[in-house]
């Protein structure tokens, strides 16, 4: 349908966007607003057109849209629905919700089409049942006669008819394209093109023309004429030049369909085309404002053919339509062509832009068997660029990438580009008006083509993101590959002075090899309008700044690899053929790896030096700083040390535990073996070799339990495990105490646990206390936690050698001597000073219990003061000062009459008896009578016990 035809009010085919305006092809200057910006596509059924995200896109319409309906109503719109949102519209024209609107949506969230027109307090209204449908381009339209006969139509076809009233002529200020009058409603979701509105009534053959004119996918047997329009250098371009003589365009005509074809002529309008001029079969349609209007350019012209001549019609609203003439009518066999030539060419106004040209023809088809003409109209619509070519041909600027022009064709890495241009002459270049630009694009790869020129494939250009002075601009999609348009909004370039251009998010999967990158810069005053090609390179390897970087686009080392997580068989980088023994490097999204393939082994530092772990200064060939964990069997010398690792991670109560959480696990050898959430006891028995042998849970919680299920749960394990077998046990809070004298005190004691008489055998808020018990069935030396009532989870972890060997085992009420000092005892170990349960042992010795001393028994002084009895036998010295004794007796003398003489004594036996008498003589003193210490050589240290 000519779109300059009879009473088109509007006509907005999203082919011509300048800024956030949509141009209306109508030639009333109705243009629209997009408010919050726009997607544009290229759609291979309909070709441009506008997505909608069914949130807030929109095309907002001038205030006052005054239109005449006395005579009819059409609205038309090519409609891709994603979505039924609630009374989603396709055009909403109103004063405000409820007055003076017309609406064209789906009814409420369903598939039918509705009509609505409101006046004063009265509704019309026409509905279509299940109609729509959703990812199919449907072509809708709504007519409404002078005498309120209403119609609408899907794909050209009635689909329901009925009675409406006209639109009343006034004008309306609130008018849009995919959006309500009504708050709660919501907004379009999906693709729309080609919406028109008419100020009559269009009638179902009309309708039906609309339709297959639309359609870009068109059947040749349809419309079996196509053309092109090109230039000299075989581009789609008509110039803007100081040259009025213009240049040459040139039209090709080819039947593309499978039949010869024979076209209709028609005689032109107005007498002074009738007299030579012939039949008119050819016809081309500019859009207003695309051709000079003056009489000068109107003029006929020759074609470049003998027997055509080109002839000018100014349309109503601005158009030119340029009609081919020729006293034969032509007819074209298959494939079959025509040329000619447009002398005289070029374009209306001062900027570039983008603009379609249509070629109309009339031809016969046969209608039946009986060979009948049917007259058909046919018709092709081409894209045209309009190009400034006033002032000078070269602008001074260099453009090229900055540090890199690589990217990265691994289809994984976000490649980045800077682009600088850069004023290259000695003067500033003032960059005009707002219609000065720069147009960004590069070529792509549609699907089921082959371009390995191309930068990226069509899908993967919707990552890319184009900025300038930190604005991202939006993308637009009006040719056959993307577009960034920047404004330069009057900006001047001093001399030597540059803009940069940001490109992120380049993801190239294409072959490796040289793309081109284009830079079109439009309306600069003073040039030509014109483009830069700066190559870029596709490669899997790229340098930037001294850097090397291999599947990644900016490599923050020498060289850097970047790969996707891989488990140790993977490929990011392999040193010797993959057909024998290699080494690999790599990662996984939680760890790092090196593995050595082709079944062989990895041997570090084999010749000589030391390997430290967590260290740089190795002393051993194997040098860890830290701990060692081991899910096999670690040998020292041959002999084993330790074999699977167990842990028991116990969570207590939501309501209890300061960690939170309702969990807890078993874990052997890293792999988590869950346990049931019941509140009671839950044990798992395991070989021992780790693997899972049985497991159960016993309800021994709360009030209601039975205090014999512990009875129960040991005959459990008595009968369902056999020394050697690992069992685990886990409670989260509540369990009761063990009974004595049963069957679980029994199992308990042999195994060593200690802990588990701790439980309260009644219930209560404090007893609500995590526990652990592991150990190995038929050995003593079992490792327990029983953490206090709303305290930290409970956790054990050993190996089951140290099980097996009692090696290791730290149990509640062991002893230990502490080299630290009285303040730094370790968590969960008290010293022993008397308090906290435990003995007081400070300045005490210990002293072995079971034979003559008792368990817990203490005695002893700190000093001692020896009897006589407990001295040895021994010696002590005399003091005697002298002494004498008088001894009576009985006798006689005789004696002569001489003096000189001798006396003489006689002889005789003395008896005498001696009494007890006091001395003088004492025994010398010897000690001080202090008391005794008898210690070797000491060192104290501090006693501390378990808790």
């Amino acid at each position: 349908m000519d779109t300059s035809g009879e009473k088109l009010e509007l006509y907005l085919d999203f082919s011509e966007i300048e800024g956030t305006q949509v141009i209306d092809q109508s030639g009333e200057d109705r243009h629209g607003n997009l408010p919050d910006g726009f997607i544009f596509q290229v759609d291979p059924v309909v070709g441009g057109c506008l997505s909608f995200n069914g949130t807030s896109d929109y095309v907002e319409l001038p205030e006052k849209l005054a239109i005449d309906y006395s005579d009819g109503f059409t609205v038309e719109a090519w409609v891709y629905y994603l979505s039924f949102n609630r009374w989603s519209r396709i055009i909403d024209f109103s004063n405000e919700a409820g007055r003076d609107n017309i609406l064209f949506a789906n009814f409420e969230q369903t598939n039918n089409l509705i009509l609505q027109v409101y006046s004063d307090s009265l509704v019309g209204t026409l509905q279509a049942e299940n109609v729509l449908k959703i990812g199919e381009w449907l072509h809708l339209a709504a007519t409404i006669s002078s005498n309120g006969e209403a119609i609408l139509y899907v794909d050209g076809q009635q689909v329901a008819k009925g009675s409406v009233h006209l639109p009343d002529s006034v004008p309306r200020n609130s008018n849009y394209i995919g959006r309500n009058n009504w708050e709660p409603d919501g907004y379009f979701q999906g693709k729309m093109a080609n919406v028109r509105v008419y100020s009559r009534v269009l009638t179902g053959a009309e309708i039906q023309q609309d339709w297959n004119a639309d359609k870009i996918v068109i059947p040749p047997s349809t419309h079996p004429l196509n053309f092109s329009l090109l230039d000299d250098d075989q581009q789609p371009v008509l110039f803007i030049t100081d040259n009025l003589k213009g240049h040459n365009l040139y039209l090709e005509v080819v039947n593309t369909s499978d039949q010869a074809i024979t076209l209709v002529g028609n005689q032109l309008e107005g007498s002074e085309n009738r007299a030579k001029a012939g039949n008119c079969y050819l016809e081309l349609w500019f859009r207003p404002k695309t051709l000079p209007t003056e009489a000068e350019f109107l003029k006929p012209r020759q074609s470049g053919q003998s027997d055509w001549t080109i002839h000018s019609r100014l349309g109503e609203n601005g158009s030119v339509s340029l009609y081919l003439t020729s006293t034969t009518a032509p007819s074209l066999k298959p494939g079959e062509k025509l040329f000619f030539t447009l002398p005289h060419m070029l374009a209306s106004g001062n900027s570039s832009r983008g603009t379609n040209v249509r070629l109309k023809y009339d031809y016969y088809v046969e209608k039946n068997q009986l060979a009948l003409l049917q007259k058909i109209r046919g018709n092709r619509l081409k894209r045209l660029n309009i190009v400034n070519q006033r002032g000078k041909k070269y602008i001074p600027l260099h453009v090229g990438f900055v540090d890199s022009y690589t990217v990265l064709n691994d289809g994984q890495s976000e490649n980045q580009l800077t682009l600088r241009v850069t004023n290259d002459s000695r003067t500033a270049i003032p960059f005009g008006g707002s219609d000065a630009k720069f147009i960004i694009s590069f070529d792509i790869q549609k699907q089921h083509e082959s371009k390995e020129w191309a930068l990226l494939e069509s899908g993967q250009v919707d990552s890319v993101t184009v900025s300038y002075e930190g604005i991202v601009i939006p993308r637009e999609n009006q040719g056959e590959t993307p577009e960034w348009i920047i404004n330069l909004n009057n900006k001047v370039l001093d001399s030597g002075q540059h803009i940069q251009i940001e490109l992120k998010g380049i993801r190239s999967s294409l072959p490796s090899g040289s793309t081109n990158m284009y830079v079109r810069y439009e309306n600069i005053p003073g040039y030509w309008d014109g483009q830069f090609v700066i190559p870029i390179e596709k490669a899997p390897i790229l340098y930037r700044n001294d850097n090397v970087g291999i599947g990644i686009s900016q490599p923050g080392a020498k060289l850097h690899i970047i790969n996707q997580n891989q488990k140790a068989d993977g490929n990011s980088l392999i040193l010797g053929p993959t057909s024998q023994s290699n080494l690999r490097l790599g990662y996984d999204q939680d760890y790092s790896w090196i593995q050595s393939h082709g079944l062989k082994p990895l041997a570090i530092n084999q010749i000589c030096n030391n390997v430290g772990i967590g260290t740089t200064q190795p002393q051993v060939k194997l040098d860890v700083n830290g701990d060692i964990k081991a899910s096999g069997t670690l040998y020292a010398a041959g002999n084993p040390l330790a074999y699977e690792n167990y842990e028991i991670y116990v969570r207590g109560s939501a309501t209890d535990s300061v960690e939170g959480d309702n969990i807890h696990y078993l874990k052997i050898a890293n792999v988590q073996i869950p346990m049931d959430g019941y509140r009671g006891l839950n044990t798992t028995i395991l070989n021992p070799n780790g693997t899972f042998k049985a497991q159960a849970a016993h309800d021994i919680y709360d009030l209601g339990a039975d205090p014999d299920m512990w009875n129960q749960w040991a005959d459990w394990v008595n009968a369902n495990s056999q020394d050697g077998d690992v069992v685990a046990v886990a409670s989260r809070d509540a369990v009761l105490g063990v009974p004595l004298n049963g069957s679980a005190e029994t199992l308990l004691r042999v195994v060593g646990a200690v802990r588990v008489f701790d439980l309260e055998r009644v219930w209560r808020n404090e007893a609500r206390r995590p526990y652990a018990l592991l150990f190995i069935k038929g050995r003593s030396g079992a490792m327990e936690v029983l953490q206090p009532y709303k305290g930290s989870n409970a956790h054990l972890k050993t190996t089951y050698y140290h099980l097996l060997n009692n090696e290791g085992a730290v149990v509640r009420g062991m002893i230990m001597m502490w080299s630290g000092n009285t303040t730094g005892i370790p968590s969960g170990w008290a010293l022993c000073d008397g308090s906290n349960g435990t003995p007081n042992l400070k300045d005490k010795f210990l002293i072995g219990a079971g034979g003559k001393y008792a368990v817990n028994s203490a005695g002893g002084e700190e000093t001692v003061t020896l009897t006589v009895e407990q001295m040895p036998v021994h010696s002590h010295g005399v003091n005697d000062p002298g002494h004498s004794h008088v001894i009576p007796h009985l006798g006689s003398d005789t004696t002569d009459d001489d003096d000189d003489s001798l006396p003489v004594f006689k002889r005789e036996d003395i008896n005498t008896q001696t009494s007890s008498e006091k001395t003088n003589i004492s025994i010398q003193s010897s000690g001080g009578g202090q008391a005794h210490n008898n210690l070797p050589p000491y060192y104290a240290l501090c006693f501390i016990m378990k808790l």
